[in-house]
């Protein structure tokens, strides 16, 4: 009896452990989720995208920076290069290549907040080969 207590202790533990996190535990894998294209992109004014544009610190110590050129919007994480952007909502923002999902809410000073969903090799990540998506935190 008192080892079945303990088995089920045991697996309750491990139940509880989260899936997959980094060392710094700052990013978070995402299983099952995918990063699609709307079928049509929201219709957003230059206006609109203004105030999306600047620089946005990523819970990894990382940095994304949102730039826009016209009526087109782009996203560049650290030193990777600048990919362009869709809207899938009035906050909500795609990668082209399917890489990054970036959604952000006014705060209530002034900035920004959200996420960021982004796609990774495993290895990157420490968990194995193939791609993973991961979540970050955007302040």
């Amino acid at each position: 009896m008192m080892k079945r207590v303990l088995l089920f202790v045991v697996l309750g533990g491990l139940a509880l452990a989260p899936k997959a996190q980094d060392q710094s535990g700052s990013s978070v894998e995402v299983r099952g989720s995918q990063i699609s294209i709307p079928s049509h992109a929201y219709p957003m004014h230059v206006e609109d995208l203004m105030t999306y544009e600047g620089t946005y610190d990523l819970s990894n110590g990382d940095v994304m920076h949102l730039r826009r050129s016209g009526s087109r919007m782009y996203a560049r994480i650290g030193n990777q290069l600048a990919k362009k952007l869709v809207a899938a909502s009035q906050n909500e923002f795609v990668a082209l290549d399917r890489k990054l999902r970036i959604t952000l809410n006014p705060d209530d000073y002034g900035g920004m907040n959200g996420e960021l969903l982004m796609v990774v090799p495993r290895s990157v990540a420490g968990t194995g080969g193939g791609d993973q998506v991961v979540r970050l935190s955007v302040r």
